[in-house]
Order: C-alpha cells, then sequence, then structure tokens
C-alpha cells in the first residue's frame, strides 16, 4: 500500500484540531491572517507540502505547534502562557500563547478577564458614540480596538463554557451589568 502523501496527513491533522476547537475555516482564516481556501487545499491533501511559514500561521490560533501538524517526532516545549490580563493578551501576538493562557487560567481569573473585556467593550462604544471622538482617524482606531476586544471575547467564550455555574454566573454579571 502506498504511503500518503505528506500533504494529504498534514491536512488530516489540521482538519482535526481545526474542527476539535470548534472553529470554522472562515474564523481560522481570519486569525491566521491566511485564506480560507488555503485552508481548504491544505485539509484536502490539494498541496502536496505546505509551507512551513502557512503552518506557523495556522498553528498559532489553533494553539498546537508546527511540529503537531506535521507529526514531526522533534519534541518541542511551549514557552510558559503570559498572565491571563486584558494588557498582556492584546499585546500578545502568538495566538498559541494566548490559548495556553486560558487553559492555564484559574475558573476566577477567566471571569475577571471576561468581565474586564465587556467593561473595556462598553467603554470604548461608549467613546464611539461620544461628540468628542468624532474625528475620522479617532473613529478608526477605537473601531480597531473594539475590533481586538471582541476578537479576544471570542477566543476566550469555549474557555468559559467549562467555568462552574457559580464562575458563569460572575461573568454574565458583568457583561449584563456593563450594557
Amino acid at each position: 500500500m502506498a504511503k500518503p502523501e505528506p500533504g494529504a496527513e498534514i491536512g488530516r491533522r489540521l482538519r482535526a484540531v481545526r474542527e476539535e476547537r470548534l472553529l470554522s475555516r472562515p474564523v481560522l482564516a481570519r486569525r491566521a491572517g491566511v485564506h480560507h481556501i488555503t485552508i481548504d487545499h491544505i485539509e484536502r491533501g490539494f498541496v502536496a507540502r505546505p509551507r512551513r511559514t502557512t503552518l506557523e500561521k495556522l498553528a498559532g490560533p489553533l494553539g498546537v505547534t508546527v511540529e503537531e501538524l506535521t507529526g514531526s517526532e522533534r519534541p518541542f516545549v511551549h514557552p510558559p502562557a503570559p498572565p491571563l490580563a486584558l494588557a498582556a493578551m492584546m499585546q500578545e501576538e502568538d495566538g498559541g500563547a494566548r490559548h495556553r493562557a486560558l487553559e492555564a487560567a484559574t475558573n476566577e481569573e477567566l471571569a475577571r478577564y471576561l468581565r474586564d473585556i465587556d467593561r473595556a467593550v462598553t467603554g470604548a462604544g461608549k467613546q464611539l458614540r461620544s461628540p468628542e471622538h468624532q474625528e475620522p482617524g479617532e473613529q478608526e482606531g477605537l473601531a480597531k480596538y473594539m475590533q481586538t476586544l471582541l476578537d479576544l471575547r471570542e477566543e476566550a467564550e469555549p474557555y468559559a463554557g467549562l467555568l462552574p455555574p457559580a464562575a458563569q454566573e460572575m461573568a454574565n454579571h458583568a457583561s449584563v451589568g456593563a450594557a
């Protein structure tokens, strides 16, 4: 029996990890900065040897290493996760590091982080509607800031489902109270 092409095996792993993370191709594409058709072609085995740079872009938001996608035997030690604080997470460009921080967070830290995001979104929304912030450049900057916050919230939501009911209530209360 013929051995499958490396690209087909990488594609199988990529799809399995993406589906395990409950991410659609378009969402992963946006987070990784890769076109969704590229992801489709890799997953379906149409790319015999996917570029390492593309795999690096995809690995980050999935919270895995390139070696895990390629099946390489080289061991990899993850760097320590950044603290689960809104300022640190906004500056962290490595999606894998952000996911490790979310996984390592205690329930209280995760609930606080979600509250902080919701408060920041509310504050940015008020600024966007305020007459003092109507300059085009300022509006654009605030809109980009709000989108970053919403992306971080979307990234954290799967972990919020793992919170016990009391912590979920704390996070939900802050979201409702901030609106």
